[in-house]
């Protein structure tokens, strides 16, 4: 992705998604983690064995866990094409005429190249803290181990590296003031059933998860749908294999209720 519209896409999601009136703020996330999505976690060394879920204060991200977990290891050169070149002088030495038996003189030249950009590494570890077990949910909360100042003029660039070295190893992210923490833990989590994505469906999701709809399905699915998100359910998920026409939302206590994309077929109501 080009760098510009990188920046631009997610400076966008930042400043459209927070509110803070803090000059510091922080980047972190409260998760649920189970034996269910423990694999998620695997390149932050996390396990859960019979002494419960082992997890380490503090640890830097390996770098294969995604690019800005390498740039946060090994830094980062960006060849700047979208910035005028500049000149630039290369010196060195050489045989005269490739004459082996001369003696070597210098030489140098001048040539317009591409501004760099660099990036040095800046070791950043996420921190990990079990607040509480709930069941057989460990609710951990991640946190870089940055503060950021909004006052800074790299902010918004510093603001999307750590956002993304989060989301490329805990897969979520929240900002907030430095002396507050993230809201409850994750509300979207790994369930039997298929996860519709967060926030109202669109013309695009209705095709991609329930097929062809006419005008009057579309809008009746969209109804039916907003009003179970009305209810304010743990999450919403679609139904798979032999429910695959369903969809619905699970609440908290265990209870699952799916509603069918068709008239006329019975609701489910699952504990």
């Amino acid at each position: 992705m080009n760098l510009r519209k990188e920046k631009r896409i997610y400076i966008t999601i930042c400043r459209s998604n927070y509110d803070i009136e803090s000059q510091f703020v922080k980047v972190g996330k409260r998760v649920a983690v189970s034996l269910k999505n423990i694999s998620r976690f695997k390149n932050l060394e996390m396990e859960i064995n019979e002494n419960g879920l082992k997890c380490y204060d503090g640890i830097l991200p390996k770098k294969e866990a995604g690019r800005y977990s390498r740039y946060n290891c090994e830094g980062r050169q960006i060849k700047r094409y979208d910035l005028p070149k500049i000149d630039k002088t290369f010196w060195g030495e050489c045989y005269p005429y490739g004459n082996t038996n001369a003696a070597m003189v210098s030489y140098s030249y001048t040539k317009p190249v591409y501004q760099v950009e660099e990036w040095l590494p800046t070791f950043y570890e996420i921190k990990m803290v079990v607040e509480e077990v709930i069941e057989n949910e460990y609710i951990v909360l991640f946190e870089v181990d940055t503060t950021l100042n909004k006052t800074d003029k790299s902010f918004w660039n510093e603001l999307l590296f750590v956002i993304n070295l989060l989301q490329e190893n805990i897969g979520d992210f929240e900002i907030y003031a430095e002396n507050s923490a993230p809201k409850s833990h994750k509300q979207w989590e790994e369930v039997d059933w298929e996860l519709l994505p967060p926030g109202k469906l669109d013309e695009k999701l209705i095709k991609k998860y329930f097929g062809n709809k006419s005008r009057n399905e579309r809008k009746e699915l969209l109804e039916r749908y907003n009003y179970i998100q009305s209810l304010k359910p743990k999450n919403m998920i679609k139904g798979t294999n032999i429910f695959s026409k369903y969809f619905g939302a699970k609440f908290y206590g265990d209870i699952v209720v799916l509603e069918n994309v068709e008239n006329g077929n019975a609701i489910y109501v699952f504990q």
